[in-house]
Order: structure tokens, then sequence, then C-alpha cells
């Protein structure tokens, strides 16, 4: 989980796109063989000033990573507008 305090919808898919590339990069060795490449699913959500419900904005996230997931994984998904 990453709370992004004042960062915009836009500001969040570029550190969400950030992040999974960043992971990708990384060559982690497993267990003395050969590195192996890290992948993320990430689920973005943003809430705009005045709707500050971390119940729905969790609950959206956590449902666009379930997409994220189904979709081929490695990948980011955006939730609908939090309320």
């Amino acid at each position: 989980l990453l709370v992004l305090p004042r960062t915009d919808r836009d500001g969040a898919v570029r550190v969400a796109a950030r992040l999974r590339e960043a992971l990708r990069d990384l060559r982690v060795a497993a267990g003395g063989g050969a590195p192996i490449t890290i992948t993320a699913s990430i689920g973005v959500a943003t809430a705009g000033p005045g709707r500050d419900n971390p119940a729905a904005l969790y609950a959206a996230a956590d449902e666009a990573l379930y997409r994220a997931k189904a979709s081929g994984k490695n990948r980011f998904e955006l939730a609908a507008a939090v309320s």
C-alpha cells in the first residue's frame, strides 16, 4: 500500500508505472540460481479534495488490483473515481 498525499490521478499513474518498471529491472538471485524478474500487479485509486473516505479508497484500489491480476499481471489498473 502506498499513500501519496496531494497526488492527483496522473501523478499516481506515473508512480505506479515507475514502481512496476523499477521492480522489473531488479535482478534478484533465487536460491543461488539464475536471477529472476520481479513483477507487480497494482491497483490505483485516487480521491479528490473533501473525499476522504479511506474505506472506499481502499476498496477501489483493491478492486483495481484484482482486475490487474486477472488481466495478465505485471500491470496496473485504474479504479473509477472514489466519491
